[in-house]
């Protein structure tokens, strides 16, 4: 989880807190390029952005914004 100081969110296109309020771009996830299973979605109150990971056997997938199984290459 990422805190900020009170008055900053996180923004993850900067991957730092900057002056605003409330959550960016609350209306999709946003992938973590450290992490093909992790991404960032706001917490349930709308306040700050949060990591969250898919399960060990998916991938996020940017495109759909959501957990994808892995396909073997």
């Amino acid at each position: 989880m990422v805190s900020c100081f009170e008055g900053e969110i996180f923004d993850p296109s900067l991957n730092m807190c900057r002056k605003g309020t409330g959550c960016l771009g609350c209306e999709k996830k946003i992938y973590d390029p450290n992490n093909c299973r992790g991404f960032f979605a706001c917490d349930g109150k709308g306040k700050q952005r949060v990591w969250r990971s898919c399960s060990e056997d998916q991938i996020f997938d940017s495109v759909t914004s959501e957990c994808v199984e892995m396909q073997p290459w």
